[in-house]
């Protein structure tokens, strides 16, 4: 069982937007190890794969959607949270 927690459809729209439209985004996360991460890049990708949902970076790193802390400016919430500043 997986402690995946989508994200709100807010920014998963956000997310989407940015792949398709080619845009170089400012992504912080925490990665598989806990360890935060900050990066600029295209996103090329969002999808889902055994119950979670998952981005692909230009340099084919992958993020699960619920381990991002912000996109561009934005604060990235758990669905029904507010996305406040973790």
């Amino acid at each position: 069982m997986t402690d995946y927690k989508p994200i709100s459809c807010r920014y998963h729209d956000i997310l989407e937007s940015i792949a398709v439209m080619g845009e170089t985004c400012y992504l912080v996360y925490d990665d598989e190890t806990g360890n935060r991460k900050e990066v600029r890049s295209k996103i090329r990708d969002v999808f889902a794969r055994s119950g979670e949902e998952f981005l692909k970076l230009d340099d084919g790193t992958e993020v699960r959607l619920d381990r991002l802390k912000l996109i561009n400016e934005t604060w990235v919430g758990t669905a029904g949270s507010t996305g406040s500043n973790p």
